[in-house]
């Protein structure tokens, strides 16, 4: 490629005038030698492909595929014996190949998608030569070097709530209290009642309006002299996803499954996870998650059974770590010496208060908030986990 007087963008070394502007390029390279190589009957679809999306996979597969070779005719001349070995007989001035011309500037990717914008352009008129340009460009981009993508991280399931905001408050666990709850969040007796007595963070209004909120909340520590906090779904999100505690030993260095595959994938539960040492703990969330079984009969969906999934959430600087029973196992806890993994997480949820002296708040049990879905097998399960993470979120926002 050599660039133009005039405008400075390249153009193809046999070229004698610009594609861009027009004007006259000196001392034109005679054309390149044309190969027997068939280009793909819908290049120009592949090619308004890679430029309306950015992928240019589809494009390169097409371009770099072989031709199919082909079969050699029956014969005794096409023997390896009457191929002749002398290299003068094979040599040829025709059949070196020709080197691509390399580039004389270099060019940012966007210097080179305009270019192929503009080589597009004039292709779609009419102008073939465009279009070989336009070819050129497209290889310089493959000839970039490519950042590895990261995979993407499975979304975090969330209750689906109209309203944007939500006031949490850690209630004062006595119901006694619930007129001074109610006149503190400018509620009626009954939701002033229900909350008071409530054991863990509660939610006790969600809204659209976010500095009414904020009010109640200053006005919820003012007279009640605890915590209450406004927050919304991307707030939560931010904390990222909480890692698998899977063995969890007293004295001795944890191992933690990063990420939330191990709910879709459960050979990921087969692996030896991380270490990490002890970590920080200011807040441990305890509760359940109710797991829900569905089977389909005459074309409805008839609740079968339901599964209460012991949890505990661990919080801290850095530290986000989940405890699910039947899957964390524990380690030099004398007190759950010769217990199964479903006993030993029972028996541990009551030596969290004496493990952990900082915040715990009372457990929570979360239902399903979504109608279950038969499968193939004509079986479907509504769980609680959208309930859950949302609830532990809220509880680090509050007290951690």
């Amino acid at each position: 490629m050599r660039p133009c007087p005039q405008c400075s963008r390249p153009n193809a070394p046999h070229k004698a005038r610009c594609l861009y502007c027009g004007t006259a390029l000196p001392d034109p390279a005679p054309p390149p030698v044309q190969n027997d190589r068939k280009l793909p009957q819908n290049l120009d679809a592949l090619m308004v492909e890679a430029l309306r999306t950015g992928q240019v996979s589809k494009l390169q597969s097409a371009l770099v595929r072989p031709p199919p070779r082909p079969a050699p005719p029956d014969g005794p001349g096409t023997s390896d014996a009457n191929i002749s070995k002398d290299p003068e007989a094979t040599e040829s001035p025709t059949a070196t190949p020709q080197e691509s011309p390399e580039p004389t500037v270099e060019a940012s990717p966007e210097d080179i998608w305009t270019d192929l914008d503009a080589a597009l352009e004039r292709g779609r008129a009419g102008d073939r030569d465009a279009l070989a340009l336009a070819r050129v460009h497209l290889d310089a981009l493959l000839a970039l070097p490519q950042e590895p993508e990261e995979p993407e991280d499975e979304p975090i399931d969330l209750p689906p709530y109209r309203l944007q905001w939500a006031l949490v408050v850690d209630p004062p666990r006595d119901e006694a209290r619930g007129t001074d709850t109610a006149t503190a969040l400018k509620l009626d007796l009954s939701s002033g009642r229900m909350i008071a007595r409530c054991q863990h963070p509660k939610v006790a209004l969600r809204s659209r309006d976010r500095i009414d909120l904020l009010r109640r909340a200053d006005t919820w520590e003012e007279q009640m002299g605890l915590p209450a906090q406004v927050c919304d779904a991307e707030q939560l999100l931010a904390l990222g996803h909480a890692s698998l505690v899977m063995r969890l030993g007293r004295d001795t260095p944890w191992r933690i499954l990063p990420g939330r595959g191990w709910r879709t994938d459960p050979d990921q539960l087969n692996a030896e996870g991380e270490p990490l040492p002890r970590p920080e703990v200011r807040l441990v969330v305890p509760g359940e998650v109710v797991i829900e079984r569905y089977r389909h009969l005459g074309g409805q969906l008839l609740k079968q059974n339901e599964r209460r999934l012991r949890v505990a959430d661990l919080h801290g600087p850095g530290v986000f770590l989940r405890c699910v029973e039947g899957l964390t196992r524990f380690e030099g806890w004398p007190e759950l010496s010769g217990m199964s993994a479903t006993q030993g997480f029972r028996a541990f949820s009551e030596l969290i208060v004496e493990t952990w002296p900082a915040a715990v708040p009372g457990p929570r049990r979360c239902k399903p908030v979504r109608d279950a879905k038969a499968n193939d097998q004509g079986r479907a399960e509504s769980d609680g986990w959208a309930e859950w993470e949302e609830h532990s979120r809220l509880c680090r926002v509050l007290l951690c």
